[in-house]
């Protein structure tokens, strides 16, 4: 699929499968209709010149490894409704500079976005932080973790997230932007 570059799902697909699309070099972006549910594991993995995806609401669970390795992803609207975001789902998604977390995310297991080196903001909307370890992120000093202005000193006691207590400051309406 070296010479696939745009796809468009057809609305009778209900689940993207486990490494449907690896490999997928110049595939650059995506559109997943309403009628998606899911995203298998490493159904985008090494997909590197995927710059934009839009995941509906629609969609529940993304696999581990799902979006692993795509290098010129710019930013990844999750959307509500899904309640953990698992091991190495964005890992090395180098160009990622956004990334808006739902308020129904409930884990973040490791790895999840670490490798992802331009990282510039995250926003959780989650009052009580997410589950996670370690090694959610790999962060510089100039990323910033938006969160609820109410929940900024429970997130920097959180485990997963206390190590990131420099980066997390409180959210006053910035995802109005994105």
């Amino acid at each position: 699929c070296k010479k696939l570059t745009d796809v468009v799902i057809p609305n009778s697909v209900t689940k993207i499968g486990e490494s449907a699309f690896q490999t997928c070099y110049g595939l650059r972006s995506m559109i997943i209709p309403d009628s998606v549910v899911e995203i298998g594991e490493a159904a985008f993995i090494w997909c590197t010149n995927l710059k934009s995806v839009y995941i509906p609401s629609s969609v529940k669970k993304i696999g581990q490894r799902a979006f692993k390795s795509c290098l010129k992803l710019i930013s990844i609207n999750i959307p509500e409704g899904i309640t953990t975001i698992e091991h190495r789902t964005f890992y090395s998604c180098n160009s990622l500079t956004s990334i808006i977390i739902p308020s129904s995310v409930k884990k973040i297991e490791s790895e999840a976005f670490d490798c992802c080196y331009n990282l510039i903001e995250i926003h959780c909307k989650a009052q009580n932080p997410p589950k996670g370890n370690l090694f959610i992120f790999h962060l510089g000093k100039n990323c910033k973790i938006y969160v609820p202005s109410e929940s900024k000193e429970l997130y920097k006691l959180s485990d997963g997230w206390s190590c990131y207590q420099d980066n997390i400051t409180e959210d006053s309406n910035r995802t109005n932007k994105f």
